[in-house]
C-alpha cells in the first residue's frame, strides 16, 4: 500500500518535472527569438541613423534636387554631395545584402525597398549610379558595382534579395 502510494507519487513527480522542463525549454526558445528580434531592430536602427547622418550632410541644393528629381547643380558643394549620394547608394546595397542574408525582416524590407528603388531610378542618384557604373566599365572591372540595386530597379520594387538567397533563416 505504501509502496503503491510512493510509486504513484514518483510517477506524478516525473510527469511534473518533465512538464516543467518542457515549459522551461519553450521559454528559452521564446527568449532566444525575442533577443534575435531585438538585435535585428537595433541593427535596423543603426541603418536608419546612417541614412539620416548622410542626409543631414547634404547641401540644401542637393536636397532640393533630390525632392524635385533633378540633376545636381554645379556648385562648389556638388562634389561633396555626389560623395554623400554614393555613400547612400552603398548603404542601400548593404541593406540589400543583409536582407539576402536574412538579417532584415520582410516588414523592414517592404518599408525600405520603395525608397531604394526610387533612389536608383530618379535623379540625381541615377546620375551618380550611372557615373560609377560607367567608370567601372572603363576600368575593366568585371564586377558590377551595386548589383543588388540594379536588381531592385529591374524588378520595379518587387525584388526581395532574401527570395534569391540560398540562406533562408527560419525567423523571416
Amino acid at each position: 500500500m505504501v509502496e503503491d502510494a510512493l510509486a504513484t507519487w514518483r510517477a506524478i513527480s516525473e510527469i511534473v518535472v518533465t512538464a516543467l522542463a518542457l515549459v522551461a525549454a519553450a521559454a528559452a526558445l521564446v527568449q532566444l527569438r525575442l533577443s534575435r528580434q531585438i538585435r535585428m531592430r537595433e541593427l535596423e536602427d543603426i541603418y536608419v541613423q546612417r541614412y539620416w547622418a548622410i542626409t543631414d550632410e547634404l547641401s540644401p541644393e542637393a536636397r532640393t534636387a533630390i525632392l524635385l528629381q533633378r540633376r545636381l547643380p554645379a556648385t562648389r558643394r556638388s562634389s561633396r554631395d555626389r560623395q554623400l549620394m554614393w555613400r547612400y547608394l552603398e548603404l542601400c546595397e548593404d541593406q540589400a545584402d543583409l536582407r539576402a542574408d536574412g538579417v532584415f525582416t520582410r516588414k523592414t524590407w517592404r518599408l525600405w525597398s520603395p525608397a531604394i528603388v526610387a533612389a536608383t531610378t530618379a535623379q540625381p542618384y541615377r546620375e551618380v549610379l550611372d557615373a560609377v557604373r560607367a567608370r567601372a566599365r572603363r576600368e575593366g572591372d568585371v564586377r558590377e558595382p551595386l548589383r543588388r540595386l540594379r536588381d531592385a530597379h529591374d524588378a520595379a520594387g518587387l525584388y526581395d534579395p532574401a527570395r534569391w538567397s540560398r540562406r533562408q533563416p527560419w525567423s523571416i
